[in-house]
Formats: C-alpha cells, structure tokens, sequence
C-alpha cells in the first residue's frame, strides 16, 4: 500500500498521474475488502475521483475510471447509508455510458448503470429509476454479442428488474 500510494504522489502533475490514481484507488479497495476499514472506504473514492479528473477527455481508460467511480461510490453508500454517495455513482454510471467507445464497452457501462439505478430503487421506489434502469438492463443485453460470456448475468440482471 505505501509503494502505491508513493508512486501516486510521486506522479502527480504528470502523464502517469491518472494511471497511479486508479492504481491506488484498487490498493485501497482490496484492502478495505481485507478488513472492512472505513478509512480504506474513503480512500478508495478519493483515489478514484483524481484518476477520473486526471484522465483526459479522449482518453480511451476514462470509461473505466468512471466504473471505477461507481463502483467505489456504491461501496461507500452500502457501509455508511448517504444518498448523496448512490446520486453520485449514478451519475458516474452515466458519465461511463455517455464515454464509452465500441459496442461491447458501451454494453458493460450500461450494465453498470442499470446496477446503480437498481441499488437507488430499492431505496427510494422512484418509478423514473427502475424505466431507466430496465432500458440500459435491455440496451446492455443487447449490445452484448451473443457469444460474450457476460451476456447470461445481463440477461438474468434484465430479469430480475
């Protein structure tokens, strides 16, 4: 974790800045999923929020950075509960899609969408979030080439909306 989080201030300001980020954002998060610490929590989002804001605009790793974010504001919202932390992966989610290049990325932030729409419907029941949810759950699966190993979970995810 020290090597990670060194090699993020060592870049900082410059090409590889984003990159060390991302990486440390990851350090953090399988540490937390080690031994559940808060602070790892915090750390993961702050770490993915600077790779995302590092990270230009064409750049081709920004719709994973923004699946990143998702992931990591969803993770903070099922610990400590704020609403604010579920608006946010939500609006990450959306970022991921409005980015993404090719057809089977695109499907993979749609799915990732649909997730976040689904963790907010099951807390607020908003009819708006589960259309919107069930539209990226079937825009998921079907830009899913039918081969694609994770086109069964979509599928099943479509069902379960």
């Amino acid at each position: 974790m020290n090597a990670a989080a060194e090699a993020a201030r060592l870049a900082g300001g410059t090409a590889h800045d984003a990159v060390t980020q991302s990486n440390l954002s990851a350090a953090h998060g399988l540490r937390q999923e080690a031994t559940g610490a808060p602070a790892d929590v915090e750390a993961v989002v702050d770490a993915a929020q600077r790779a995302v804001a590092a990270t230009s605009p064409g750049d081709r790793a920004l719709t994973a950075r923004y699946g990143n974010l998702r992931a990591a504001r969803l993770a903070r919202f099922t610990q400590f509960g704020a609403l604010t932390d579920l608006d946010d992966a939500i609006t990450a989610a959306r970022q991921a899609v409005a980015v993404s290049t090719g057809p089977a990325v695109l499907a993979t932030s749609r799915s990732g969408l649909a997730a976040a729409l689904y963790h907010r419907i099951t807390v607020i029941q908003d009819g708006a979030d589960l259309d919107e949810a069930v539209d990226a759950a079937r825009a998921s699966v079907a830009g899913s080439p039918k081969e694609a190993p994770e086109r069964p979970g979509r599928r099943a995810n479509l069902a379960a909306r």
